[in-house]
């Protein structure tokens, strides 16, 4: 309950959010419903932070005082999006079966595959595309999800978005292909599975470089020989 020294306005959800504090929460907002769809200085709801933290109890009752699930704070962020780049599968789930848009981005851009894919969290990215989300989706800087498991070194990612149709050879606006990241990183399993998914080594980034060009000389070698058979 709302104490006779707390008002509604002065109740720091996320904090108690937090804290851990998920009874006191549900109190609060049984008393004064408002407060479940109430935003923070950054726009954030209740609904925000228990994603944030993975709170599925929290998650289950906020959805069921019938809260927006694709509400965005003022970075673009939805519950969706933070739950699917912090790693909360049932969040996700919840999500899902509420309608969340899987198509939203944060303001540069990105989906919730594209954080699924630079964070490693395949079950997550796997129930993104069940449901919608497209291996093809570009950042503003035209980086699909296949170009950001690339650049963070996730095999296991690169494998599923290939095997889920991302393009092998497309150019982000620098003209890097994913052929060219995992070459600059050193990535030599990825390069060789790019490769055998028919990555081209030919393909010109914005500095006239080609994938072999920007790869040490050890997996220059390596590479030539995965192409010659």
């Amino acid at each position: 309950m709302i104490s006779e020294h707390m008002t509604p306005q002065s109740v720091d959800m996320g904090k108690l959010i937090l804290d851990g504090r998920t009874d006191q929460v549900r109190d609060l907002i049984e008393a004064a419903p408002q407060l479940a769809t109430r935003c923070d200085e950054d726009e954030r709801t209740p609904l925000h932070w228990a994603c944030a933290t993975g709170n599925v109890e929290l998650v289950d009752f906020l959805l069921g005082q019938r809260v927006q699930a694709d509400v965005a704070d003022d970075a673009g962020w939805t519950p969706l999006l933070i739950a699917a780049s912090s790693g909360h599968l049932e969040v996700v789930r919840r999500l899902l079966r509420r309608g969340a848009d899987v198509t939203a981005c944060t303001e540069t851009g990105q989906t919730a595959l594209h954080y699924a894919a630079s964070r490693n969290h395949l079950a997550i990215a796997q129930i993104l595309v069940q449901n919608g989300a497209s291996v093809w989706a570009l950042d503003k800087v035209k980086n699909s999800p296949l170009h950001r498991a690339v650049i963070k070194g996730h095999e296991r990612l690169v494998r599923f978005l290939l095997e889920k149709g991302a393009q092998v050879s497309l150019s982000n606006a620098e003209n890097d292909t994913p052929l060219h990241l995992a070459c600059e990183e050193g990535y030599s399993d990825i390069a060789t599975l790019l490769i055998e998914n028919g990555a081209s080594v030919e393909a010109l980034n914005n500095r006239k470089l080609t994938p072999l060009d920007v790869a040490t000389s050890a997996l220059r070698h390596h590479l030539q020989g995965v192409l010659c058979g």
